[in-house]
């Protein structure tokens, strides 16, 4: 089993405890709340996508919104080895 960061832990229990919630921004503010720290957005989608590389966190894409500009929402997902 790959180790992984304090970081990467921090927001693998938020995507756990969020569930079908987890978002990445929702993710950010969670952290954020759980800890009284600020993260930037690359402090958080670079070890977000670090733990989907290893397996720990799926994503899934949701429907384009205009409020994004016609950009997809991406839902992160716990996978079993990331609950292992």
């Amino acid at each position: 089993m790959e180790t992984i960061t304090r970081t990467e832990e921090m927001l693998l229990l938020a995507a756990c405890r969020l569930g079908d919630a987890a978002y990445g921004a929702d993710i950010r503010a969670e952290i954020e709340a759980v800890t009284g720290r600020r993260y930037s957005v690359g402090g958080v989608y670079v070890p977000l996508d670090r733990l989907v590389r290893k397996g720990l966190l799926e994503t899934e894409e949701g429907a384009p919104t205009a409020k994004r500009r016609g950009r997809p929402r991406r839902r992160y997902r716990v996978t079993s080895a990331g609950f292992a």
